[in-house]
């Protein structure tokens, strides 16, 4: 069988251990190579990314939690910087007006179980994040992928 693009990063994110979830992701292509994509007409109701922009909002303030309580934690200033660029990321895309401060998030007694926290956490966004690009157009799911695959990525940093 020839090598495809997909069998690439199939094979290259299992390595990553995050297989699953970039897997999904890599099916959103920008430029619909991929096969053709239904058109949606647009919702009357709020951006459907409004929720995913909360969501990256709530895992930047556990960031900053941890970080304020174990600022060695490994690899969380990098992924909370990352996290800081979707939020950056997802209010342009979305024009969202200024929302309230997610709920304070108490952070575990040790460093292992904080950074086991955020392993969860990442987890969790990632499959929120490749769901939102299966279900995106594809003017926004270049951007939804790379979100997805980066969350993803995040599970290798935090060790």
């Amino acid at each position: 069988m020839p090598l495809t693009r997909r069998r690439f990063l199939a094979g290259s994110l299992r390595v990553l251990g995050g297989g699953t979830a970039l897997v999904a992701a890599s099916a959103c292509d920008p430029l619909g190579r991929s096969g053709p994509r239904p058109r949606r007409s647009p919702s009357p109701g709020p951006d459907p990314l409004l929720e995913l922009l909360a969501a990256e909002r709530a895992l930047l303030s556990q960031y900053d939690v941890v970080l304020a309580r174990f600022p060695a934690a490994p690899g969380a200033a990098a992924v909370r910087a990352d996290h800081a660029a979707h939020v950056d990321a997802l209010r342009a895309l979305v024009h969202a007006p200024a929302a309230a401060s997610p709920a304070p998030v108490s952070p575990p007694g040790t460093t292992a179980a904080a950074v086991a926290m955020l392993r969860a956490a990442e987890t969790s966004a990632a499959a929120r994040a490749t769901d939102a690009c299966l279900a995106a157009p594809a003017a926004r799911a270049a951007l939804l992928g790379s979100i997805a695959a980066c969350e993803t990525a995040h599970l290798v940093l935090l060790r």
